[in-house]
């Protein structure tokens, strides 16, 4: 499996510099949102791979074109692919013991989420505020803090119910 993960890695890096030249040339948001897909999944392999610097540093890079388009373009998707990348970052925190660096980017996850399902309403985003309560739960249960890990899980489920129960499955 490690050489299917080097090989793979290749070949994305591969797809990496030639977005990274087409959003030099072509200047669109779109370019710009395709380079952080391909850092995005580098970030993935590297994590996988156990190179924790290495993917921090790809999904760093992921998290300030996301913020760059979020302000330039506002739309739900830009606003999403924030959150996303915080919890990419948010999980190197975790790997790497620093909860507290893990938790503010959770949260920051969760206030963007929140806010598109206010604004959205759609079982995705929906789905999306019970996945950043998971994950700020799970840091609440590391640390010990039941009560507050409950609180979250509580709130996810529920969330989960709703959406289990409005699409009938």
């Amino acid at each position: 499996a490690r050489g299917d993960l080097d090989a793979a890695h290749e070949k994305f890096l591969e797809g990496l510099e030639i977005r990274r030249h087409l959003a030099q040339e072509l200047g669109t948001p779109e370019s710009l949102r395709d380079v952080s897909v391909s850092l995005n999944q580098l970030g993935g392999i590297d994590q996988d791979r156990g190179d924790l610097d290495a993917a921090h540093e790809k999904f760093l890079e992921c998290l300030q074109n996301s913020r760059h388009l979020a302000q330039e373009l506002g739309t739900p998707e830009s606003l999403r692919d924030v959150s996303l990348s915080l919890d990419r970052l948010g999980g190197i925190d975790v790997a790497r013991g620093n909860l507290d660096a893990a938790q503010a980017k959770f949260l920051e996850g969760l206030e963007i989420r929140r806010h598109l399902a206010q604004e959205l309403g759609t079982p995705e985003s929906l789905r999306d505020v019970s996945v950043s309560l998971e994950l700020l739960g799970d840091i609440d249960q590391t640390r010990g803090d039941l009560d507050a890990a409950h609180e979250k899980f509580l709130e996810g489920l529920e969330i989960r119910r709703h959406l289990a129960q409005e699409l009938g499955t």
